[in-house]
């Protein structure tokens, strides 16, 4: 009954969240659907919510704490990653593979701060990277239409909803660019608007 009642919550929510970001025929881009920049959207929100942050791509912090919820959340899908009951290991290289879809300008990962260094753990031996699991909680990033506003790039209007009562918790726009990484967009900009 429970699960009956929560699948009919969720049609309604996307029924009610298609209709918010409908447009026009005549305005609607041709930019496709977003669903696979969900992961990294919902991440840098997430974590711009939760820790205050604006997004901030130069800034180390906010770099690996976007970082760390995307691992997090996410990572334990990724076959490279070795999943402990605590904690979940990355090689370098799957590490920057989800960088490069939160940062359009990744050139790299810097080194962690100080701040971050109980969450997040370099073990040189194994070149990987070991973090606690996450959590992705009772919310659902939602992507709407995008409007193309540079080479490859869109606007993209998107909220997150509460799964246990569909309301909103927050909208937002983000820039989407297009990419040849692991997702086919990476995050240019991303501002919370509510």
């Amino acid at each position: 009954m429970m699960k009956k009642l929560m699948v009919a919550l969720l049609a309604a929510v996307m029924i009610v969240t298609g209709v918010a970001f409908a447009k026009p025929a005549s305005a609607q881009s041709d930019a496709g659907d977003f669903e696979a920049a969900v992961p990294p959207v919902d991440s840098l929100v997430m974590c711009m919510l939760e820790r205050g942050y604006s997004y901030r791509p130069n800034s180390d912090d906010f770099f690996w704490a976007s970082l760390y919820y995307m691992l997090g959340i996410y990572g334990s899908e990724d076959t490279r990653a070795v999943v402990e009951d605590d904690t979940i290991a990355f090689p370098s290289e799957v590490v920057s593979d989800y960088a490069a879809s939160l940062f359009t300008q990744y050139s790299g990962l810097p080194e962690i701060p100080a701040s971050l260094r109980e969450s997040i753990d370099y073990d040189a031996a194994t070149d990987s990277y070991v973090i606690a699991r996450g959590d992705a909680g009772l919310s659902e990033t939602v992507l709407g239409e995008g409007t193309p506003c540079g080479e490859n790039s869109f606007l993209v209007p998107g909220q997150i909803v509460s799964l246990e009562d569909g309301s909103v918790i927050c909208e937002f726009e983000v820039i989407l660019t297009e990419g040849e990484h692991m997702f086919p967009y990476t995050v240019t900009d991303l501002l919370i608007l509510s």
